[in-house]
């Protein structure tokens, strides 16, 4: 780019007003690959040939400065006033510009005079310089995830080669770098799966900074550009599948019986739940895992499940299929959650109905009956054993050794029991994961109302001793004063005189003046 910029001025001295000056600044097409422009500086003095004088004047030396340097002077010279217009001074050269291409420059020029006939003065001016196209600079680049390519649009207007570079977290290090790159204002890395990792590797979180950078080589000299966005790490969590969770009934009696270790029978089995090590993945590592199984949740550091890691729950009280969670936690956060559905299978102690009981609610003959329900524990479960044993109420134990009398399920029995006395019987039923105890009583063989048709007599809760008469109990209703009975007399006469039983005087009183004996039948 070529141009020129000129000042003017008017002359000083006596006849300044007919001897303006001019600065004239001109300059040709810049040198890009040196950053410098030719610029040609001419200063000159003009007349306008009206001037009545005639004689010849000697002037000083006239000068040319740039940025108040001197860079050109010129040797003394004569004037007349025949002469319309005179170079004074003139500097060719070139101006080297800032890095960024930039560069203005002020001149100035000066001269002066011996004769009185001839003017002296000075003019300046400042000249702005094109730019000269300098280093390449990145104008926009994109966002990324570690899947994908970065992309950047950039300007390189003097077509200088270029480097371009990725930098993660910026800290001088740089990655992923392509030299010489073509001038078309757009780049994309294709990254290989190598670039890929070494950036992943530098990301701790699921996000990060990455410096895109260009260097422009000028003459020897790097000039960089760069500017920083994110990239995030994608399809990160770590890898753990149902298959590395493993659970089984570890108590080989009860596998023994459902022939199953997967199914968990509910307080009876020994569960056992082994975790395999977790995957992380784009250089995560594991580090922790939560393992919640009904309602409660333990948490395990990585170093525990180094290879596996084995959890006993032992038996567990729980009626139905129920889920357990497993969640690995990468460094980053990222997460992967396994269930796995624990089979329960449901059993509780056996239960019965129970029945003692002698024949017309009083007789020594007595039936037993016992009904048994049971859980099915997926069609596995029997009844293994039905057996009773009993005393009298008043021994303080049962027989030693035990004796025990084995019975069917829902098959009635029939024993001889003295309805004398009342007795204690346990029964012990078994299934094939458990035994329940039942205790009962019987009570002694008396009816409610019995007529014993021989003593013409009437037992209630009792048999009758006596002939004609009515026993609540064992007291004899039908005598007028049954025994414990209380008799007042107002004579000093034992009563057993003019009735039956035996009676004792218990106190006297003396109520107005008379005298009453209290008797007491004792038998």
């Amino acid at each position: 780019m070529a141009g020129s910029v000129s000042f003017s001025k008017a002359s000083d001295g006596q006849h300044g007003s007919h001897y303006p000056q001019t600065l004239t600044v001109s300059y040709d097409n810049y040198d890009v690959s040196n950053n410098r422009t030719y610029v040609r500086i001419v200063y000159q003095r003009s007349t306008d040939n009206q001037s009545s004088y005639y004689n010849y004047g000697y002037a000083n030396p006239s000068q040319i400065s740039i940025d108040g340097s001197q860079v050109a002077s010129a040797t003394p010279y004569s004037a007349h006033r025949t002469q319309v217009t005179q170079t004074l001074c003139s500097w060719e050269g070139y101006i080297y510009h800032n890095n960024d291409g930039t560069k203005s420059i002020n001149v100035s020029a000066s001269f002066s005079s011996s004769s009185p006939n001839l003017s002296s003065g000075s003019v300046s001016g400042t000249v702005q310089l094109p730019t000269i196209p300098r280093e390449a600079k990145i104008t926009s680049a994109s966002n990324f995830n570690d899947e994908g390519n970065p992309t950047m649009n950039f300007s390189n207007p003097a077509g200088f080669s270029m480097n371009v570079w990725l930098e993660p977290n910026p800290n001088g290090t740089h990655l992923c770098i392509r030299e010489n790159i073509s001038n078309t204002g757009t780049y994309t890395w294709n990254l290989t799966e190598t670039e890929r990792n070494q950036l992943r590797q530098a990301c701790s979180g699921n996000s990060c900074t990455i410096r895109y950078g260009i260097y422009t080589n000028i003459n020897g000299t790097q000039y960089a550009s760069y500017v920083d966005k994110t990239m995030t790490i994608v399809n990160g969590n770590p890898t753990f599948t149902s298959s590395d969770v493993i659970y089984q009934d570890i108590d080989s009696s009860i596998v023994a019986i459902t022939g199953d270790n997967q199914k968990i029978v509910r307080n009876n089995s020994n569960l056992a739940v082994r975790i395999a090590e977790a995957t992380a993945n784009k250089y995560a590592s594991i580090s922790k895992y939560e393992v919640t199984f009904n309602g409660e949740t333990q948490t395990l550091n990585a170093s525990s499940v180094s290879g596996y890691c084995a959890i006993n729950y032992g038996t567990v009280n729980i009626s139905q299929d129920t889920t357990l969670s497993v969640k690995v936690i990468d460094s980053r956060g990222n997460y992967t959650t396994v269930n796995k559905t624990i089979t329960i299978l449901d059993w509780v102690l056996p239960s019965a109905v129970l029945s003692v009981k002698r024949l017309n609610n009083y007789e020594d003959n007595t039936k037993i009956k016992v009904q048994t329900t049971i859980s099915s524990v997926d069609n596995k479960n029997a009844i293994t054993s039905i057996k009773y044993r009993y005393k009298r109420t008043t021994d303080a134990s049962y027989p030693t050794p035990a004796s025990y009398t084995t019975i069917n399920d829902n098959t009635e029995y029939e024993i001889v029991l003295n309805k004398l006395y009342s007795f204690d019987f346990q029964f012990v039923i078994q299934d094939k994961f458990g035994t329940k105890t039942y205790n009962l009583t019987l009570a002694k063989g008396i009816p409610i109302m019995f007529i014993d048709v021989l003593l013409k007599s009437v037992g209630i809760n009792c048999f009758p001793t006596k002939e004609n008469a009515l026993e609540v109990e064992g007291y004899d209703f039908t005598e007028i004063h049954p025994v414990n009975s209380v008799l007042v007399t107002s004579t000093n006469v034992n009563p057993m005189s003019s009735t039956s039983g035996t009676w004792v005087l218990l106190t006297t009183q003396t109520i107005n003046n008379v005298t009453l004996y209290y008797w007491n039948r004792t038998e």
